[in-house]
């Protein structure tokens, strides 16, 4: 029995012993197993971690022109109504900021994070009546006057537009109420400027100027050749009298109005407008409006303004908000300033008095626009775009 026991012990023992190795074995694969796991797993944390830092570095410029964004919208808002210029100066400066950072990113999802900023600015400035994006709508093909004319020049006082097709030589009128109008002088080549006066309208041609009467019948010769001024000269009209800025000469000339019975128009000898001893620089001007003062838009952008032969005060802060202003509107019954620029493809609208910021008109149509009439009186903005005459509404 004895003998029996220790027989039955031995194999025992060695099946323990076995059984004892291949723990050992199955454990030492599962340590080995969960070390590799462990180290995958550390590694793709650490990977993982890696990837989080250089996103993090990646959006951190753009994170923080979200935090900026904000505040600045926020700044906007606050500044619209009691300084529009200071908060039209935010919305570029942020804007600005915005487009630069978007021409160094190429990540989708970010470049769609800047574009929501854009997106956010444009809605706030379109809401507090800063900047408008607008659509115009054709208020008038001039074909419809006389088959094949294409106006290239537009201007407008309260009553009409006045429209000249240069290639043909037709100048027209348009009422800007109901779109009516008359074809009022043609055939005479070489008149570059034209100025709405009360009954007529007036050209420059070399040195004399022509007047062109609303009643029909033959076209006059209103100032008697003159030699007085350079072929770039702009004619303006106000209260009867006649200007003529002289672009090349620096110099302002008057034709007053003289009485008389005969119901045409006539006018005195030219006067020197600036005081004796007093000369400006006017060889850099892109537009010239009389409305009582004498309103003369720079090509950088200044605006000076003439009173009684001097020049006057007057605040400058167009070129902050256009760089290459072409064309420009003074309404007589307004209180604004209107200028144009194609470059910018926007209206820049100033207060008359305070030279104050007071607005922006945004559209694709000012990239092609050669000529731009306001009639605050009605509320409306004219432009001449490709031979077309369009509107928008500025109430």
């Amino acid at each position: 029995m004895e003998n029996l026991f220790k027989q039955n012990n031995r194999p025992v023992g060695r099946i323990v012993r076995l059984l004892s190795d291949e723990e050992r074995a199955v454990r030492k694969k599962s340590f080995q197993v969960v070390a590799v796991a462990a180290v995958f797993l550390l590694g793709f944390i650490a990977t993982l971690g890696f990837i989080k830092r250089q996103t993090a570095v990646k959006e951190q410029p753009v994170i923080s022109l979200e935090k900026k964004a904000n505040y600045v919208l926020t700044e906007i808002a606050g500044l619209a109504k009691v300084d529009p210029g200071r908060a039209m100066g935010l919305a570029a400066d942020l804007n600005k900021s915005i487009s630069d950072s978007q021409k160094d990113i190429s990540d989708k999802k970010m470049l769609n994070r800047l574009n929501a900023l854009l997106q956010k600015l444009d809605s706030l400035q379109s809401e507090l009546g800063l900047a408008r994006k607008i659509k115009l709508t054709e208020f008038l093909d001039p074909k419809l006057l006389r088959d094949g004319l294409n106006a290239e020049i537009l201007s407008g006082n309260a009553e009409k537009l006045l429209i000249f097709d240069p290639r043909k030589n037709i100048l027209a009128t348009v009422s800007p109420v109901d779109r009516s109008g008359q074809i009022i002088g043609g055939g005479i080549e070489g008149i570059n400027s034209f100025a709405l006066g009360r009954n007529s309208a007036f050209g420059i041609k070399d040195s004399r100027i022509v007047e062109f009467p609303f009643s029909g019948g033959e076209t006059l010769e209103a100032v008697k050749d003159d030699g007085a001024w350079s072929g770039d000269s702009i004619v303006s009209w106000f209260g009867g009298n006649l200007y003529v800025i002289d672009k090349s000469g620096s110099e302002i000339l008057k034709y007053p109005a003289l009485e008389n019975t005969s119901g045409k128009s006539e006018f005195g000898s030219r006067r020197r407008w600036f005081k004796p001893g007093i000369n400006y620089d006017l060889s850099d001007i892109v537009g010239a409006e009389v409305d009582g003062d004498i309103w003369i838009l720079h090509q950088d952008g200044r605006i000076s303004r003439f009173r009684n032969g001097s020049k006057i005060t007057y605040k400058q802060v167009l070129a902050d908000f256009m760089s290459e202003p072409v064309l420009f509107s003074v309404p007589l019954e307004g209180d604004k300033i209107w200028v144009l620029s194609r470059k910018e493809k926007k209206v820049v609208v100033l207060n008359k008095e305070t030279g104050e910021f007071a607005g922006e008109w945004e559209t694709e149509e000012f990239g092609k626009a050669q000529g731009l009439a306001v009639n605050e009186k009605l509320g409306k903005m004219f432009v001449l775009v490709e031979g077309k005459i369009y509107v928008a509404n500025t109430q």
